[in-house]
């Protein structure tokens, strides 16, 4: 098993777990069923792919022009309900700041249509109205999704399970990064990253 699916199997019949000895956490063997080998730095070999944004701009997004833009860009599974405050308790200090999330359309409007009504929800627990703030995207092509990054401000990872793709993807663009790390390994990816970066 290696991390792609960064937690263990629990299951008898895997003996080993591959991971990143820059994002394990000092405990981590506890955590696994597997025996840990922990591999050099972050285990891994990433070549940025090249691509040219393509000529979009912000409102093509629903976003404002000059807003403060945070790229969300993980898997809506990754936003845990205990953590939408944060988004808007963000808002709060940084009110012309926008949020750009993934909405996953046919393949998962249940799960989006649920993220956002509690966005809606924990926004308005805070006298906000979540439409000023959030917007979201669907799928893209690799031009469109490199215009996306090139004109975010700051890319916003995930607590909990943390970026691997979207934080190499957003290094390439020279954004700026916030994180913070969580016990488990899943929760410190881009915190190993960061530090193989020395950051």
């Amino acid at each position: 098993m290696s991390w792609g699916h960064p937690s263990t199997t629990g299951y008898p019949t895997i003996d080993y777990f591959l991971t990143s000895e820059a994002m394990e956490p000092p405990d981590g063997a506890d955590h696994y069923t597997e025996r840990l080998v922990r591999l050099p730095n972050l285990s891994i070999y990433y070549e940025p792919a090249i691509v040219d944004p393509a000529p979009i701009e912000r409102p093509e997004f629903g976003l404002r022009p000059d807003a403060c833009m945070f790229w969300c860009g993980q898997s809506i599974s990754k936003y845990l309900p205990r953590h939408d405050e944060v988004f808007p308790l963000i808002a709060k200090e940084a009110p012309h700041n926008q949020f750009l999330l993934i909405d996953f359309g046919a393949l998962g409007r249940t799960s989006s249509e649920r993220f956002q009504r509690r966005l809606q929800r924990a926004f308005a627990a805070h006298g906000l109205d979540s439409s000023k703030h959030c917007a979201f995207c669907g799928r893209l092509n690799s031009a469109r999704f490199s215009a996306l990054l090139h004109f975010s401000d700051v890319y916003l990872d995930s607590i909990g399970w943390s970026g691997v793709n979207t934080t190499l993807e957003g290094l390439q663009h020279d954004l700026p990064i916030i994180t913070i790390a969580a016990p488990l390994m899943r929760g410190r990816h881009t915190l190993g990253i960061l530090r193989e970066m020395g950051v």
